[in-house]
């Protein structure tokens, strides 16, 4: 799964106010990271996020290797 795809398909149907996203995969650390999406965002930004969003993962049987929250307007959580 690709997990910027994952998150423009929530983004379609509500606007994110910010986001806390980390990739945490247990047999190749070094591929670890952690992508923020800041309150009060610019475009700049945004297009920064999703760049770093912009990775597969195995989304299949197994261990959990993404973890985070978004938080979307009206209050709602992803």
């Amino acid at each position: 799964m690709n997990a910027k795809e994952e998150f423009l398909e929530l983004a379609l149907k509500l606007k994110p106010l910010c986001a806390d996203i980390s990739y945490l995969c247990w047999y190749g650390e070094d591929n670890n990271r952690r992508c923020i999406l800041k309150c009060k965002y610019t475009e700049e930004e945004y297009n920064s996020f999703l760049e770093s969003l912009d990775f597969t993962y195995d989304n299949g049987y197994g261990s959990q290797e993404l973890y985070g929250t978004i938080w979307f307007e009206g209050g709602s959580l992803g």
